[in-house]
């Protein structure tokens, strides 16, 4: 009796294993992506995610356009945009309580135009955080609770003209060199009163 039984088990173990073997073993099913595609744009906005909806991208590739202002995301991680940074060219997070932007978070976006951060809860901007977006034109930051601006935040390589606006709190500071960096052109609409340089010949 014991020795049927353990032949009994013994076929159902290779009958699991076979049908592993043949890609048969059940898989939870995926979530759906619960954004709209509209044309090449995503909109993901005011779904109350929670986080950046990387699984969209895979069933949405090459879009140029992300849409997710009024969500509730906190955090922008380093891999959360790469699966569409040669494609995206306008990037939207109004409305987000964003504290915390790893600094390779858009690393990937070099084909990023126009990026919307305002309605954050960012503080500070990490160093060099824009700096592989070479073709950004356009940057907003307002409402963002920005207490200042790193001294090196922008690309070197840019060849267009940027459009920079943002409000920031009394007494926070704007490097001077972070706007000088900007190429000819570029409009800078910032509320700070105070503009630092290490040197008056900087001013």
């Amino acid at each position: 009796m014991v020795r049927r039984r353990l032949q009994v088990f013994g076929c159902v173990l290779f009958a699991w294993a076979a049908t592993a073997a043949a890609g048969g073993v059940p898989q939870a099913p995926r979530a759906p992506c619960p954004c709209s595609l509209e044309a090449d744009a995503l909109d993901c906005s005011g779904l109350g995610l929670d986080s950046v909806p990387q699984g969209c991208f895979v069933l949405h590739p090459g879009i140029s356009a992300l849409i997710l202002d009024d969500n509730a995301i906190s955090r922008l991680e380093e891999a959360d945009f790469a699966a569409v940074g040669a494609s995206l060219t306008e990037l939207v997070l109004r409305n987000n309580p964003v504290d915390f932007v790893h600094k390779h978070a858009f690393s990937s976006l070099t084909a990023l135009q126009t990026l919307h951060l305002g309605g954050t809860n960012l503080a500070f901007l990490p160093p060099g955080l824009f700096a592989q977006l070479h073709a950004l034109t356009y940057v907003n930051l307002n409402n963002a609770g920005l207490r200042g601006l790193p001294q090196r935040l922008f690309s070197e390589r840019l060849v267009e003209s940027v459009a920079l606006e943002m409000d920031v709190p009394e007494m926070a500071v704007v490097p001077c060199a972070t706007l000088s960096a900007l190429p000819r052109g570029s409009s800078i609409n910032v509320t700070s009163q105070y503009l630092w340089a290490p040197t008056p010949r900087k001013l």
